[in-house]
């Protein structure tokens, strides 16, 4: 995936979160424009747990375009971690 689609996702008004989803499988949900960062060459995705109360990140994920497979509608606007860890 190009990072255009990406930056232009996280542009639109009004936000609506979404799930970057990998050809792993594993799913970044983002809640905010602001956890994601874009480079040249990866994207930077705030990781937080679905439980989680603070609005700081656990950690971060760095995700390069090529495993990037789609962009998808976050189904369930609570949960905020890769969906195989839940």
């Amino acid at each position: 995936m190009h990072y255009e689609a990406i930056r232009d996702k996280l542009k639109q008004q009004p936000f609506d979160p979404f799930d970057i989803v990998l050809s792993s499988g594993d799913r970044y949900r983002v809640r905010h424009p602001d956890n994601v960062l874009i480079t040249k060459r990866s994207l930077v995705v705030a990781v937080s747990s679905p439980k989680q109360r603070s609005d700081i990140p656990e950690s971060y994920a760095s995700v390069s375009y090529l495993h990037v497979a789609s962009l998808e509608p976050a189904l369930d606007k609570k949960s905020s971690k890769r969906s195989n860890n839940n």
